[in-house]
């Protein structure tokens, strides 16, 4: 059995973060990371690859844990690149609060900068992104989201006829958090709290995540083919 260690950027609903990151002994992981255990796992028809996924981490934490351990990989939100970059032609763009989708050479711009980051430079093939966030994968399946809130759902539209996904690359959504808010807002009634639901990443991200198609992402998302390839290589070394 070949143990692959994956350092996720991502908040957990039962992990707060420290300047201590997760470490591979820590008991449970959370639900966030065993969500990302199951999808992963679910590329790989037999055993031998065991994914440990590490999560409760920002995007400088995960990094760093990847730089120093040599045998792990990185997957993190490639919208950090230009974010923490204010006078960045690109996060000019984002922040004015217009641009609701990018364009292929705006996507190509964010991935040649990576290249000459700091936090990632050196480990570019242990790095993979979620583009933009990993709120894209769920948005790239809608009935994922339907399935798991389908006794609270009081929109009988389809969620993918919806103007914000219908016929949409999901890669090139600029805030897919803040468009999978405003679905769950549309489609679904919280019954304990009363109210429209809410996406907080914390609190139901990992019931979207575990439920994802693999196949359909590594279709989708071309970084998610080159992470599972990757896991694939280690675990035949």
């Amino acid at each position: 059995m070949v143990t692959i260690k994956i350092y996720v950027e991502g908040q957990s609903s039962d992990y707060q973060e420290t300047k201590e990151a997760l470490t591979i002994s820590d008991p449970d992981y959370s639900s966030f990371a065993k969500s990302f255990n199951k999808l992963l796992n679910s590329a790989f028809d037999d055993e031998k690859v065991q994914v440990k996924t590490i999560s409760g981490l920002g995007y400088t934490c995960a990094a760093k844990k990847v730089k120093l351990d040599s045998s792990s990989l990185g997957l993190i939100d490639l919208d950090y690149i230009y974010k923490s970059d204010k006078s960045d032609k690109l996060s000019i763009s984002v922040s004015s609060g217009k641009k609701q989708f990018f364009n292929t050479d705006e996507i190509n711009y964010a991935r040649e900068k990576i290249k000459s980051n700091n936090l990632v430079k050196g480990i570019l093939d242990r790095v993979f992104f979620m583009v933009q966030a990993m709120e894209s994968w769920i948005l790239s399946q809608p009935e994922v989201i339907t399935k798991v809130y389908v006794s609270q759902k009081i929109n009988k539209e389809l969620i993918s006829e919806n103007p914000s996904l219908k016929g949409i690359n999901c890669e090139t959504i600029v805030n897919p958090d803040e468009v999978l808010d405003k679905i769950l807002n549309e489609y679904f009634w919280d019954k304990k709290k009363g109210k429209k639901l809410k996406y907080i990443k914390g609190k139901n991200a990992y019931l979207f995540i575990e439920k994802l198609d693999i196949k359909k992402l590594r279709n989708d998302f071309s970084d998610v083919e080159m992470l599972l390839n990757a896991i694939k290589l280690r675990s035949e070394h």
